[in-house]
């Protein structure tokens, strides 16, 4: 899904976790894909309310350990930030500086084998939520989501075009229900 706010293009960069403090900080995952330096200098961040972006102005932001922590303004208690809280991050494309990842596409048509080499799909789409990167396939007859996580990956093979992985017991139960 390509977002927008007026003509510019935004990028989903990460999400609100949980408070920091009880000044309306809040605790944020980040994207890998996006350089910290380029989201310490925003002035304005975008929440994704309703699937609509909606821009908020940075007070002040910074990283903890390996935790970013950002304040809104006029957010100014826990119980303000408290419905913002899980939101997606977006920013102008404009303001960032990526880093070159593989892009996401070329997994389409890669087919997905556990660690007993039993095939378990074909990806047909590939979307990076703000969480972890996932994969859609069919398996039996039914599309699974699969997370494309480096604790499940146990090999990439580009040149036969595969993903041989380890997944927890149960998950394609899951996607099944």
């Amino acid at each position: 899904m390509q977002l927008n706010y007026g003509n510019e293009p935004l990028h989903v960069i990460g999400s609100l976790i949980k408070p920091f403090r009880f000044n309306g900080q809040c605790a944020c995952f980040i994207d890998e894909s996006v350089d910290e330096e380029s989201i310490l200098a925003l002035d304005f961040l975008f929440l994704i309310i309703n699937g609509l972006p909606v821009p908020f102005a940075v007070e002040e932001s910074f990283m903890r350990g390996k935790s970013w922590v950002v304040k809104f303004k006029g957010i100014d208690t826990e119980a303000a930030l408290a419905p913002l809280l899980k939101a997606p991050i977006a920013a102008k494309e404009s303001e960032l500086t990526l880093a070159s990842l593989p892009s996401l596409e070329q997994f389409i048509d890669y087919k997905i084998f556990d660690q007993q080499n039993r095939v378990i799909g074909v990806i047909h789409h590939v979307e990076q939520l703000p969480e972890q990167i996932m994969a859609y396939c069919f398996s039996n007859g039914q599309e699974v989501l699969i997370p494309l996580v480096d604790q499940f990956i146990l090999e990439i093979n580009d040149e036969r075009k595969y993903i041989r992985m380890e997944l927890p017991e149960g998950l394609l139960s899951v996607n099944a229900e």
